[in-house]
């Protein structure tokens, strides 16, 4: 892979890890908010994730693999599923998924923990029979997406459930007039943070052929969004 490419993706580890640190403050704030009986309901972006998951509900073990600040994995606890663990690269993800997972009562199902970029390689196979991951493989290069991709597939058991969300498709002259910078005419930069991989629908759809077995690809909009372009890919391993 390109060193500097490398790089930015280390930055945009950094980035991430930023955005999901929690002052002492903040925590003891978050413990005493009361929270309703249905607002798990809420967390999902998105609708469609939401009923995504739960074909989740019925899986053994599910990998929440890039959990952020766990949502999807609070979601497939209380959609049912009794084990889920939540992996990310940003540590400070570890200590926001706990936070949350501990606040909608659902520490005793989500086994959370900060990892490595080598954490997947050395899992054993067969592992998992349920997949969640959202704007991960679509924020790096595809190098080390399909790294992941592979490692994944390997993972899993055979017929496990695979979800896999991702950002909007932009093409690079879009990405450009938007005022984003943009290097190998695929990887949209911000303010020198890699945001986005700039793969289209039939190309992702291409990649993640090689893997899984696509069963669909639909799109959903995050609340405010007019049109559904995010992608939504429903597959089997």
């Amino acid at each position: 892979m390109n060193k500097d490419l490398e790089n930015d993706y280390r930055s945009s580890v950094d980035f991430w890890n930023k955005n999901y640190e929690l002052t002492e403050e903040a925590i003891a704030e978050t413990m005493n908010e009361e929270v309703g009986e249905d607002d798990w309901k809420t967390l999902a972006p998105a609708n469609k994730l939401f009923e995504a998951l739960k074909e989740l509900a019925s899986c053994e073990r599910v990998l929440d693999y890039g959990c952020g600040h766990g949502w999807a994995s609070i979601i497939c606890a209380k959609h049912g599923c009794k084990a889920v663990k939540a992996v990310d690269v940003a540590e400070n993800s570890k200590t926001m998924t706990d936070l949350y997972a501990k606040v909608f009562g659902v520490s005793d199902r989500i086994d959370c923990e900060a990892v490595s970029t080598d954490w997947l390689k050395e899992q054993p196979a067969e592992s998992y029979d349920g997949l969640f991951m959202s704007n991960v493989i679509d924020v790096m290069p595809l190098e080390i997406a399909e790294d992941i991709l592979s490692n994944l597939k390997r993972i899993l058991k055979k017929d496990s459930k695979v979800i896999i969300g991702m950002n909007n498709h932009i093409t690079p002259e879009t990405a450009e007039k938007r005022g984003f910078t943009v290097k190998e005419g695929k990887y949209l930069f911000s303010n020198g943070i890699l945001r986005l991989s700039l793969v289209s629908d039939e190309e992702w759809t291409e990649i993640l052929s090689k893997y899984f077995k696509i069963e669909k690809l639909d799109h959903f909009a995050w609340a405010g969004e007019e049109k559904e372009t995010r992608r939504l890919f429903l597959c089997l391993s």
